[in-house]
């Protein structure tokens, strides 16, 4: 009988603890993302998504009365539902981090972010994605055009032009 509740226990123990431990986890990654500024990345990342569309929404909106105007409407209402649905964004971003970080891995970028480097880190990112994002437009838009004329040349030779 003793050693039948030792089993117990031990079993008990085998399903408890790595429950808890996937908890721990959890509540580390939530702890990096709040200090990483997620949260904050992802409104950036909301109300800057209007901006790329705006072209194509014109365009998509051009038999209306004010294509402009319309676009505006749709950006902004589209802007206000993925700030107000952000939570689901988040909730999806947890599992990739635990998929990409042990718990040591999550704990040392705790330490690190807890810093004043890291707190500098953080602070800077927006601005060094806003610049970013827009190099790489600028990058992509230039080596398309450089490119025009390879990609017409093979268009033409597979005979797809």
């Amino acid at each position: 009988m003793k050693h039948l509740r030792m089993i117990a226990v031990s079993l008990a123990l085998a399903v408890i603890t790595p429950a808890a431990a996937q908890e721990t986890k959890d509540a580390a990654i939530r702890q990096l993302m709040e200090l990483t500024g997620v949260r904050d990345l992802a409104v950036q990342m909301a109300t800057t998504m209007g901006d790329g569309m705006r072209p194509a929404l014109v365009q998509m909106l051009a038999d209306v009365k004010d294509p402009e105007g319309a676009a505006d409407v749709m950006i902004e209402e589209i802007e206000k539902g993925l700030i107000a649905n952000i939570d689901q964004y988040i909730e999806q971003i947890v599992p990739v981090y635990e998929r990409h970080f042990s718990a040591a891995d999550i704990d040392a970028l705790l330490a690190f972010y807890s810093t004043e480097a890291g707190a500098r880190s953080v602070a800077a990112m927006p601005q060094i994605l806003t610049e970013t994002t827009a190099l790489g437009a600028a990058w992509g838009q230039s080596t398309t055009q450089q490119l025009l004329p390879q990609i017409i040349s093979r268009l033409e030779a597979e005979g797809v032009l």
